[in-house]
């Protein structure tokens, strides 16, 4: 038995008569340009603290007040009075507790290690 191979040609479409086809402009793509306001750049002071295997990224900020870890509170992120005083005790030994505000970001190791790098950055 042979195998024959059969060869597909396309099928052609028949408009009604008396139409004609006309090709038509395609049309220009428009993008869409989206304007944000850029935030004021402001002055910070940043180190990187690390302890055990935890880092700890700290910003501090002159223009704002309170600490935020991991866009948590301090007071949330280490409920622990002795861990919060950990993080705060080298801002209070310089005095400038209440001038800077700062942004931390800090992962790996525990909460203990965490304050503590928190605390070397």
């Amino acid at each position: 038995m042979k195998k024959t191979s059969k060869i597909k040609t396309p099928k052609e479409s028949k408009l009604p008569t008396g139409q004609e086809t006309e090709k038509m402009p395609k049309a220009k793509k428009i993008k869409e340009v989206k304007t944000t306001a850029a935030a004021p750049k402001e002055r910070y002071f940043e180190a990187v603290g690390r302890r055990k295997t935890a880092v700890a990224r700290v910003r501090l900020y002159t223009k704002k007040t309170g600490l935020e870890v991991n866009n948590q509170d301090f007071q949330k992120y280490f409920p622990i009075k002795r861990l919060q005083d950990k993080v705060f005790s080298p801002l209070e030994k310089m005095k400038i507790s209440d001038k800077l505000g700062g942004v931390i970001k800090v992962k790996g190791g525990g909460i203990s290690a965490q304050a503590e790098a928190i605390a070397l950055g």
